[in-house]
């Protein structure tokens, strides 16, 4: 009886282990396993927390890693899933693009559970006088900044700012770019030429000074800086899907659907995008670290999210002044951003070889 209840517990959880997907799969499982445990133990904190996003946050990181790790059985066992096996077993092969995938979900799990595991309150000032610019020890592990606040606990909340503020542009700016860049290959001539050269002429202008430019004529807040990073990142994605949708619009597939009758939208939609994706993933991937660049930038010139909310770019500017005498105030918001973008561009580089996209050979 027990053996049995065991194995059936065993195909609602996920694997450590996997025959098609090998160590990969098992790592997802691992950040699973590590995320439902600290739920458990630091799970009681959560009371403490007002904000129903907190919990939200939470669950919804706890539900991606159980689909995320519940998905290599369902991989291994679906015929039509053999794509999806092949790219695992390159993505792989390749060690350092798997390190920068881990480093980026060890990311992301901290961020999602930054109220269980940051041991103070990120924007808290006990007593500044006494408790400011305290160097690193076993209370404060990363030291204090000028006001006492704990840096740990600023470094694990800025992740949530950081990190969702470039998934977030990087998004956006895929998506629009995608469609701008589709629609415009497809259609060609002057509605082609039109759309790129009002590419080209947004590309002339630097992206920073753009970004800065937009910013400075607005109340500065997170979705504000989404937006503006989005709006000045969107058009090498639309360049480089335009590329793609030339050579494609060619193929047998597409003159097919053309002879049936398809229209150009449905023709784009159904045709197209599905085989420019796999592009476009690896060209997003790749810009997430530029966004958390970019913003790390705003913020040390004062122009991203305002204080006291925590992220890397404004911990780094607090600490401008100590370098030398409170080096951690800045070094290890600093190490973080350092961390994070090698991450997404040792992923971006492992997509890219996985998914074998043209756009970059």
């Amino acid at each position: 009886m027990k053996n049995e209840v065991l194995k059936n517990l065993s195909r609602w959880l996920p694997p450590l282990t996997s025959h098609n997907l090998g160590w990969l799969g098992g790592i997802v499982s691992v950040f699973f396993y590590v995320y439902l445990l600290v739920v458990l133990v630091r799970g009681g904190a959560l009371w403490g927390v007002s904000s129903t996003v907190e919990h939200l946050a939470v669950l919804a990181g706890l539900s991606v890693l159980y689909f995320a790790g519940s998905s290599a059985r369902w991989i291994e066992n679906r015929p039509v899933a053999e794509r999806l096996r092949s790219y695992f077993a390159r993505m792989q092969r390749d060690r350092v693009a798997v390190v920068g995938a881990s480093l980026l979900v060890a990311f992301l799990c901290v961020a999602a559970l930054a109220p269980l595991l940051a041991p103070y309150d990120p924007v808290a000032q006990s007593n500044p006088a006494l408790e400011r610019y305290r160097p690193p020890s076993v209370e404060h592990p990363m030291g204090t900044d000028k006001f006492g606040r704990d840096v740990l606990s600023r470094v694990i909340y800025g992740s949530r700012i950081s990190l969702a503020v470039g998934f977030l542009a990087v998004v956006l700016a895929a998506v629009f770019g995608m469609f701008v860049g589709a629609f415009s290959g497809y259609l060609g001539g002057r509605w082609d030429e039109a759309v790129m050269r009002v590419v080209d002429g947004l590309l002339s202008f630097p992206r920073l000074l753009l970004a800065l430019t937009l910013t400075a004529f607005f109340v500065n807040t997170f979705w504000l800086v989404v937006a503006v990073l989005a709006a000045t990142g969107w058009m090498g994605v639309a360049r480089l899907v335009r590329v793609r949708v030339l050579s494609l619009k060619e193929r047998d597939f597409v003159q097919a659907a053309v002879a049936t009758g398809a229209g150009r939208t449905r023709i784009v939609m159904r045709h197209l995008v599905p085989e420019i994706l796999g592009t476009v993933v690896v060209a997003a991937t790749l810009r997430v670290g530029t966004i958390i660049l970019l913003e790390s930038y705003l913020s040390f010139l004062g122009l991203g999210v305002q204080p006291p909310v925590a992220s890397w770019g404004s911990m780094v500017l607090d600490g401008r002044e100590v370098l030398l005498s409170a080096w951690w105030v800045s070094a290890f918001p600093g190490l973080a951003i350092v961390v994070a973008v090698v991450a997404c561009n040792l992923l971006g580089d492992g997509l890219r070889d996985a998914l074998d996209t043209q756009g970059y050979r």
